[in-house]
């Protein structure tokens, strides 16, 4: 059950405010239980926990159904995932948003 819930994906409402989390100083950023209450269930999105908005942070799993991209393929290495940037994950966030 654990792997389902890492799976699920962030909407675009959770995902502007991650960004702009990611985005603060370190000194400013809220904490990652107060941020994971926040954005729990924001607009229908995914459920949140603290481990979750930790995990965003460092960028350790895909946030965005629709931006799957395969790495380029290295042989003999499994296949991952290619997570994207902030700076590029703002730019993905506004264009579905114009959609």
């Amino acid at each position: 059950d654990r792997k389902k819930r890492q799976r699920a994906d962030f909407n675009t409402a959770q995902l502007k405010r991650l960004i702009e989390v990611y985005d603060m100083e370190e000194s400013k950023r809220p904490d990652k239980h107060a941020l994971a209450k926040e954005l729990d269930g924001m607009e229908g999105g995914r459920p949140v926990d603290a481990a979750a908005v930790k995990a965003w942070m460092k960028n350790r799993y895909h946030t965005c159904k629709r931006t799957r991209r395969p790495a380029p393929s290295v042989p003999g290495e499994r296949k991952q995932r290619q997570d994207f940037n902030a700076a590029q994950l703002k730019r993905l966030v506004e264009g579905f948003e114009m959609e």
